[in-house]
């Protein structure tokens, strides 16, 4: 996601705003596909119900949209929409009974963070995220681990991250002396870095996260139960998500 830029404060209040919606919108999904299930007993193959190729959406959902399409010719398109997040998936698909069993192709490439030369500028913020070509990347949450375990924890805003500079936004236990690792988590995606050492670290830290094949969803193991025209589609690993077969009037 490439969130609108702010300045000054006024900016980071639609930052905190923008992200708050974005969190909502994601406990939102998952509240839905919990409560989109049936049970949670292992998928269990059986005699097919019908021919499983067609289009299925999920019914329902309040601001979010998610479309399975199954094509005759044993490949498939997938696509979730919810908030900022798009998601699409596509491969082929088997059947075994009732059962669909998904192989994404090709296999997407997983966004990582990097870790960039320090900026040793005077004013330079304590942490800084970019897309590689250079815009800043807002909504990042950092959590900072201290030297007495304490942990800190904010997010980047469009002039980077001011710690220590204030508490202000700050969770965890607040400011510490002495930092001595951070985790970058872009939480849209669910994209996490390593842990980086920043022990006796000022400021000036450089990050660049690399999409990738972002938004792109690896579905190889995926399952799903055909059950006439509804399909309980096993979504990441979750409880089954119902989707209803579309026909034309």
């Amino acid at each position: 996601m490439r969130a609108q830029r702010g300045r000054g404060a006024d900016g980071r209040i639609r930052t905190a705003a923008l992200i708050g919606t974005l969190r909502a919108l994601a406990r939102q999904l998952a509240a839905l596909l919990l409560g989109a299930t049936l049970i949670s007993a292992p998928l269990q193959a059986r005699e097919a119900d019908g021919e499983a190729a067609g289009r299925y959406y999920l019914r329902g959902g309040f601001e979010i949209a998610m479309q399975l399409e199954l094509r005759d010719d044993g490949s498939y398109g997938f696509e979730l929409a919810v908030g900022a997040k798009d998601e699409r998936s596509s491969g082929t698909w088997t059947q075994a009974g009732n059962r669909i069993i998904f192989a994404t192709d090709p296999l997407p490439v997983a966004p990582v963070f990097a870790q960039m030369e320090r900026d040793a500028a005077a004013d330079a913020p304590y942490l800084l995220v970019t897309w590689p070509d250079g815009e800043v990347l807002q909504g990042v949450t950092v959590r900072l681990t201290c030297a007495g375990g304490e942990v800190a924890w904010g997010y980047t805003h469009d002039t980077g991250w001011p710690y220590p500079e204030n508490e202000d936004g700050l969770g965890g236990d607040g400011l510490c002396a002495e930092p001595q690792s951070l985790r970058l988590i872009e939480g849209i995606h669910d994209i996490h870095s390593p842990d980086y050492d920043v022990a006796g670290v000022a400021g000036g830290l450089r990050f660049v996260l690399h999409p990738n094949d972002l938004g792109l969803r690896d579905m190889t193991g995926w399952q799903a139960i055909l059950d006439g025209d509804r399909l309980w589609l096993e979504y990441d690993g979750s409880d089954r998500v119902e989707l209803v077969r579309y026909r034309p009037n």
